[in-house]
């Protein structure tokens, strides 16, 4: 294992060398970042605002959790598309940009809302 400290910007780097793990602590913001160089996969920890961001650099995916509120967004770049999972409600959020469509799933009620916004339109499908 390797340490290094930053005095001046009380940041702590730490390398594990078998898994080739980097973890990065910053005291002042208190974030903290894990690289996983072999999967290029990036973990990042608020702890202020109990937040987790992961991003994965091949797939160019970002997830995101609030802890607090159990909610989890995804984004994926290439397609422009946000997933939201609010895990209380069991709800489905899904946005794609490029078309400007809103997707809504209660899987309580396997209920399907769809939001087409630039034709302001609501389509609504009961799958039971």
């Amino acid at each position: 294992m390797v340490f290094t400290v930053d005095r001046q910007t009380s940041v702590v780097f730490t390398v594990y060398r078998q898994t080739n793990m980097v973890f990065t602590v910053d005291r002042q913001t208190n974030m903290v970042f894990t690289v996983d160089r072999q999967t290029s996969v990036v973990f990042t920890v608020d702890r202020q605002t109990n937040m987790v961001f992961t991003v994965d650099r091949q797939t160019s995916v970002v997830f995101t959790v609030y802890r607090q509120t159990n909610m989890v967004f995804t984004v994926d770049r290439r397609i422009s598309v946000v997933f939201t999972v609010d895990r209380q409600t069991n709800m489905v959020f899904t946005v794609d940009r490029r078309i400007s469509v809103v997707f809504t799933v209660d899987r309580q009620t396997s209920v399907v809302f769809t939001v087409d916004r630039q034709t302001n339109m609501v389509f609504t499908v009961d799958l039971a």
